[in-house]
């Protein structure tokens, strides 16, 4: 009996994982995009070349192998393209487009979250310059606080900016519309705080997990995270908060089973502040963070709900243990990869690594590069902590300059 087929676009890092976890759902895997020597083409069964933001592309594959199910990539675009094929062959185990869009592009989730009361900064959205300009001269002639400016779609901290004044806002909303496909742009308060991520899975609009983190940022790039810690130390305080938050959202858009991850800021009073939201697989080898940190086989229960299958046996209540990080090896400058060094007191702690850069490749666009990632596993929080405050003291990644 031939097997069932599932189409993963990407074929990243990220991808791999779900491949393997589709290959122990007895799947055959298809996979897609436009970089032939990513790490997961090899593990799957075929590979086709496409953009995997391309929606009619995908749905061109999907009809031409005639796929029965398709799991989104660590991207936000490919899992646009992933809801819009789901959409069109009536496959299981998605939202909408129209849902997946409101959650995915900045413009449309904050003016849900205004809707139904959601946590998050007020924000303006803009689909030209000038009028993007006109505000900000209002704003800034009111004499308000610092603002923070985004593509409504993308990631990695592209086009994202910081103003203070006026005189820094003309370059930043053309960086903001340069770094959008969709050329629309969001304006919001700049909150100050700890940044944090937090995953939960979706049972019948209820989540029955939890997985909160704290991250910080690479010094090249402030929308980047460059590590994340688990346990987030006041987890307990922020998941009461956050749990109300995930299913106000989840009952609003009448949401299918399965991951939902969101990037918050908790400020001086410990308030939760959401600034945005996804259900795609997260990127940086997340899953096996999940993983690690609690048992869970996360990229199992990934593919699983977005195949539609009964995931009402997940484990309920887990909770996270131990002390976990991830570190992501990222380069300061553009040149030649040689290697990432890690700190002889460290290796002891190391519990894994991935890399999708060898000696001698080339860097380009080096504020946005991620070489690799690297698992630890430390003994206490005081320690870990220490580590992720001083990660320059404790990795260097090695890149020849030209």
């Amino acid at each position: 009996m031939a097997r069932k087929k599932i189409l993963i676009p990407g074929g990243n890092w990220d991808e791999l994982f779900l491949i393997e976890a589709a290959h122990k759902l007895g799947l055959e895997v298809i996979t897609s995009g436009f970089k032939k020597d990513a790490l997961g083409h090899a593990h799957a069964e075929k590979y086709i070349y496409a953009d995997s933001s391309d929606m009619d592309a995908m749905l061109k594959i999907a009809q031409d192998e005639h796929i029965d199910y398709m799991c989104s990539s660590a991207f936000d675009l490919a899992y646009v393209s992933t809801a819009y094929v789901c959409e069109k062959l009536g496959l299981p185990g998605h939202d909408s487009l129209d849902t997946v869009l409101t959650i995915h592009q900045k413009d449309r989730f904050k003016r849900l979250a205004r809707k139904i009361g959601l946590s998050s900064p007020i924000a303006e959205a803009f689909d030209g310059r000038d009028s993007a300009m006109k505000y900000l001269k209002e704003h800034f002639d009111a004499g308000s606080q610092k603002l923070i400016m985004k593509p409504i779609d993308g990631g990695g901290g592209r086009g994202i900016s910081e103003v203070s004044s006026f005189e820094e806002c003309s370059l930043a909303v053309d960086k903001a519309f340069d770094g959008s496909r969709a050329k629309r742009i969001v304006i919001e308060p700049y909150i100050t705080g700890r940044l944090h991520s937090a995953s939960v899975f979706l049972v019948d609009r209820r989540a029955v997990f939890c997985f909160v983190e704290e991250g910080f940022v690479n010094p090249e790039n402030h929308y980047g995270v460059m590590c994340a810690i688990s346990p987030a130390k006041d987890k307990s305080e922020i998941e009461q908060q956050l749990v109300a938050e995930f299913e106000k959202i989840a009952e609003a858009l009448n949401l299918v089973d399965g991951k939902m991850h969101a990037n918050f800021i908790v400020d001086a009073s410990g308030k939760v502040w959401i600034l945005e939201m996804h259900r795609r697989c997260s990127g940086d080898t997340y899953s096996r963070f999940v993983e690690y940190s609690t048992g869970i086989k996360w990229n199992e229960w990934i593919v699983k709900s977005e195949c539609g299958m009964n995931v009402k046996d997940f484990p309920c209540g887990v909770e996270q243990k131990g002390y976990h990080m991830y570190y992501v090896a990222a380069p300061k400058s553009n040149g030649t990869y040689q290697e990432t060094v890690i700190n002889n007191s460290l290796r002891p702690m190391v519990r894994s690594s991935c890399f999708n850069y060898k000696k001698g490749d080339e860097v380009t666009n080096y504020k946005i590069r991620k070489l690799g990632v690297i698992h630890l596993d430390f003994p206490s929080y005081e320690e870990m902590r220490e580590v992720a405050e001083n990660l320059d003291r404790y990795f260097k990644v090695i890149v020849e300059e030209k």
